[in-house]
């Protein structure tokens, strides 16, 4: 599965005090089909997934990146995050 990433909805969610959970409770909510048991227990590795590839983004480019789409495979890792030209492994 797929997830969008929106970096200036997690900035605004980090600066008001949220955690890794609360970024990835974010992104489940915008995707279309939130929902099972099994999204519950990914939003923590997708929160911080999205935490982590904004950060490395802002320390090398100093600037937030356009949004992206996050792949999870069938275990729920969070495997690779997608770019319009590139792809980055998590």
């Amino acid at each position: 599965m797929n997830y969008t990433v929106n970096p200036r909805n997690v900035l605004a969610t980090v600066k008001a005090g949220g955690s890794a959970k609360d970024v990835g409770w974010g992104i489940l909510a915008d995707s279309e089909e939130s929902g099972n048991a099994w999204e519950q227990a990914l939003d923590w590795g997708l929160g911080l997934a999205a935490v982590k590839v904004i950060g490395q983004i802002q320390r090398r480019y100093n600037r937030l990146p356009k949004p992206f789409t996050i792949e999870v495979n069938a275990q729920g890792e969070c495997v690779a995050a997608h770019f319009s030209k590139k792809t980055l492994a998590l």
